[in-house]
């Protein structure tokens, strides 16, 4: 999945270079980097929650930043955007393409998860199944 994440972001910035030079490559390195710092606030928070959980616990000044960190994420991913539409319609389209790119690969990859989950059940099913003697329905 790092390799896809990796291979899909060089490739989007290497369209945006050709599409638009280096004003669209700029503009695409802030669309993937805030998105993507965007989402690492989002998964400290989720991840932080599940932690705190499992412990019974409240979190400590490492859960406080997590926190601090995600309330200011969107005014931060916010102000990236306000900057590439300074620069220019073209440094804008190219952030905005890499928000959609970051997001597009989020939803690829909760496609493959689910889909492994899927057939891992199918694969214990049949094993099972298979372990009682008696013959699966198809």
């Amino acid at each position: 999945m790092k390799f896809a994440t990796a291979l899909t972001s060089l490739l989007a910035c290497i369209g945006a270079f050709l599409w638009g030079g280096g004003a669209a490559l700029l503009g695409m390195v802030m669309g993937l980097v805030g998105t993507f710092l965007n989402l690492a606030g989002l998964w400290g928070v989720v991840s932080l929650a599940n932690a705190s959980q499992e412990r019974q616990e409240q979190p400590g000044l490492g859960g406080a930043l997590i926190g601090i960190g995600f309330l200011i994420k969107l005014p931060i991913l916010i102000g990236i955007g306000l900057f590439a539409q300074k620069l220019g319609a073209v440094t804008f389209d190219a952030f905005l393409y890499g928000l959609a790119v970051v997001y597009g690969l989020l939803i690829a990859f909760a496609l493959v998860d689910a889909q492994q989950k899927i057939r891992n059940a199918e694969r214990k099913k049949v094993r099972e199944t298979a372990q009682s003697g008696n013959a699966p329905d198809r």
